[in-house]
């Protein structure tokens, strides 16, 4: 857990002081220890948390035994750039991909004690100090000084409030009550329930579902109501599923913010637009029941049929969402907030299957019914006046979720920071923070649900991640990276879609947005070099996967698949792919600026560097080429054989940034890997795509950083040529290209079929063109 230190404490002043170990605080800690690895200067920190426990916080502690997670553990990790290392990290899938909060409190605690030895290892001095901050100011000399509830002061650079998400309360007026329950959390104070009272619970969201659920699985037999001003309950979660345009939602969040005084009309309009695509116009699913038992049958039937493909695009807008809001005018946001958001939640945050039956049990069998209404009394007894009359009841759980307003959060540390103008109230709820590093004040950072007026959709644990991370970044003086979006010219040759295949992801999974487009013409008499001269090369180079690969698995899934094609990564990922348009055509240029392309990356052995194309590429854009060195006449998967049959000691490729006026344009960056004869020729390709990528994502990283791509010089070219291979050549290649494709393109499922197929494909044209 770190060491502890006693009380009264003497340490040195801190880099960093984070106060709240709960999943925020932790997030910090583990981003910023991912800066040290990359050479960030971080001496010590200290996290000061309430808790003896890092990690769960109150959320995913064991006095939250009994509640599942609400998202799905695919989106749960805690590290910005790996959203699956919860699922990863979790040693059994029993549970399915809604486990217990336990479990993933177990999660954080893992990922804490591993963070340590990280530390330890980087020579990171981690402290943790079991209080509660009850006040922060600005320090006599630098950074700010935070006082601890046992009346000691600790004195740090910066500081992180990574306060959690505070719990909101429409009845203030009742706090004090008997029987009154101000949050549901933690779940293990509604024990002090009698098992047969009746038990009002103000909200009907997912914390509302949580409360009712924890009550029934500890026993409790009596009348539980959720009340509400929607009268609604959340709708139910499909299992996940891809959005094909998920391209769509990054080019709207460019729209909206180059053009901020329409964005509410426009953003309303555009996701109306991708969610009627994507459900080929039914808008049924919109249409109401008369009741909420009804209106639950109906949205967990058609959950468990994936009748849902509507959640594919609200789901999909997590990572730009913020982007919409902060377009959006003050006016906008509360308009929004006043005509919109409980909508919004319903359908957005749904519930997943496994609570949906438990609460349409409940409903079934009368002990849970959802009214509307807003107004409690308390004269001895609580009184709530509903839908359905006047309900008395001696126990009533609040369970309206996130409290976001300044003047209604219970936080000495809050309050006094406000009082001293170190956090400015946000009039859309929290607090002022720069919507890039989230900081409120120089060198004092804010995280949670503080930051809803800033970024609106905060307290999911991807958001978490996001902004762990670029707190960690500020912190340790990293520019901050813009979301780019990469066109990617791929040919009609198997290396281009072997490395592009390999790009996709990487460049996703660094914030980017990547397109690819294919070279128009894929004939081998209008190819130029190799494939033109050799009908054999253009066969096992382009014919065979551009006619039978790509078609085979025109319909199939990707599945495990080490090298999806280009169809099925515009699928799984929500990329587009299309053809490239002519180079020399004003097409080009529009295509690019309609998609807000900043980076090209030409995958294609032939020059595309036209004046039309250089054109739209120049004041900002930058079109790269990644170049084989020492294969230049060829680069394909022959001459890699070839390299390795003639014991070329290594592979050379080299980034150049297109210009005008250059042939060959600028070299940006140029690197050797040597060739391993102990590996496979698709062995030896693999760290030829390392190779490749590792420069394209340090020259994109660098754009996206507003860098310098800088410059190295060129290495000569080999001047070889390529001959006509031999028929025995050609046979001992041939059985290399077969298995490099079924290892490359089909899943562990498919392997047998598919190697069959292509086996087949092979002989033909052999026996064919060698008779």
């Amino acid at each position: 857990m770190g060491k502890k230190l006693a009380q009264p404490i003497s340490v040195t002043k801190p880099d960093v002081a984070i106060v709240g170990g709960g999943a925020g605080g932790v997030a910090v800690a583990l981003h910023l220890i991912e800066q040290a690895k990359k050479g960030r200067v971080l001496h010590e920190i200290i996290i000061v948390e309430k808790r003896e426990v890092m990690g769960p916080g109150l959320a995913f502690s064991t006095d939250c035994n009994g509640t599942i997670l609400n998202m799905h553990s695919d989106t749960m990790g805690i590290y910005n750039e790996n959203p699956r290392d919860y699922t990863q990290w979790r040693t059994s899938l029993e549970d399915g991909p809604f486990p217990s909060r336990v479990d993933y409190g177990q999660y954080l605690q893992a990922r804490w004690q591993q963070a340590v030895e990280e530390a330890k290892s980087l020579g990171i001095s981690i402290a943790t100090i079991c209080a509660s901050a009850t006040d922060v100011d600005k320090a006599a000399d630098s950074g700010y000084t935070i006082t601890l509830d046992n009346h000691t002061t600790l004195t740090a650079h910066s500081v992180v409030l990574a306060l959690g998400n505070f719990t909101g309360s429409a009845n203030s007026h009742l706090v004090g009550k008997p029987g009154y329950f101000p949050n549901p959390w933690p779940t293990t104070q509604l024990r002090a329930i009698p098992p047969t009272a009746h038990v009002l619970v103000v909200g009907s969201r997912l914390s509302a579902v949580d409360a009712a659920l924890y009550l029934s699985h500890n026993g409790h037999q009596g009348p539980i109501t959720f009340m509400s001003r929607s009268g609604k309950l959340p709708r139910v979660q499909g299992d996940p599923v891809p959005n094909p345009r998920r391209y769509v939602l990054h080019e709207l969040a460019r729209q909206v913010e180059g053009n901020p005084n329409e964005s509410l009309l426009r953003l309303t309009s555009a996701l109306v637009d991708e969610i009627s695509q994507a459900t080929n116009g039914d808008w049924s699913w919109m249409l109401e029941k008369e009741s909420p038992l009804e209106q639950l049958e109906t949205d967990l039937i058609a959950a468990q049929e994936q009748r849902v493909r509507w959640q594919s695009i609200l789901n999909g807008t997590a990572p730009v969402i913020e982007r919409y809001w902060n377009s959006l005018s003050p006016t906008s946001q509360a308009l929004f907030m006043e005509k919109f958001n409980s909508s919004w939640m319903t359908y957005r945050h749904a519930m997943p299957i496994k609570n949906a039956k438990r609460v349409l049990n409940l409903l079934k069998k009368s002990q849970l019914q959802v009214v509307r209404g807003d107004t409690i009394s308390w004269d001895g007894m609580f009184k709530a006046k509903t839908s359905a009359g006047v309900l008395e009841t001696p126990y009533v759980v609040e369970a309206t979720g996130q409290e976001c307003h300044i003047n209604r959060i219970n936080s000495p540390l809050v309050q006094s920071a406000v009082a001293k103008g170190l956090l400015t109230p946000h009039a859309a709820g929290g607090v002022v923070v720069d919507f890039k590093s989230l900081q409120a004040a120089k060198g004092l950072y804010v995280m949670g649900s503080l930051t809803r007026g800033t970024h609106f959709y905060v307290s999911a644990t991807d958001r978490v991640a996001a902004h762990a991370s670029r707190i960690a970044k500020s912190l340790t003086a990293e520019p901050f990276a813009s979301h780019l979006h990469v066109a990617i010219f791929v040919g009609g040759d198997l290396v281009s879609h072997l490395m592009a295949s390999k790009l996709v992801p990487e460049l996703i999974q660094a914030g980017h947005v990547p397109y690819l487009f294919l070279a128009a013409s894929t004939e081998p008499k209008k190819q130029k070099g190799a494939l033109s001269e050799f009908p054999e090369l253009a066969f096992f180079e382009n014919e065979l996967l551009q006619e039978h690969v790509i078609p085979y698995f025109k319909d199939k899934s990707a599945d495990d698949a080490k090298s999806p094609t280009v169809r099925q990564l515009a699928s799984k990922y929500g990329i587009l792919v299309q053809q490239l348009p002519a180079i020399g055509d004003k097409s080009f240029a529009d295509t690019m600026g309609k998609h807000h392309i900043d980076v090209g990356l030409s995958l294609i052995s032939t020059d595309i560097s036209s004046d039309n194309v250089l054109g739209y590429f120049s004041n900002g854009k930058k079109l790269l080429h990644l170049h084989s060195e020492n294969l230049s006449s060829y680069r394909g998967v022959m001459s890699a054989a070839r390299a390795m049959k003639n014991k070329e000691s290594h592979f050379i490729y080299s980034l150049r940034e297109m210009k005008e006026n250059t042939t060959l344009g600028h070299v940006i960056d140029i690197r050797k890997h040597a060739i391993d004869y102990s590996k496979s020729t698709l062995a030896c390709m693999n760290d030829v795509y390392a190779l490749g990528i590792d420069m394209t994502m340090s020259a994109v990283g660098k754009l996206a950083r507003g860098e310098d791509l800088g410059a190295v010089s060129p290495m000569s070219e080999n001047g070889s040529v390529t001959n006509r291979p031999s028929k025995e050549e050609l046979e001992e290649y041939a059985a290399s290209i077969v298995q490099i494709l079924v290892d490359s393109f089909a899943s562990t499922q498919k392997k047998d079929d598919f190697q069959s197929h292509i086996l087949g494909v092979v002989r033909e044209w052999s026996d064919k063109n060698y008779a």
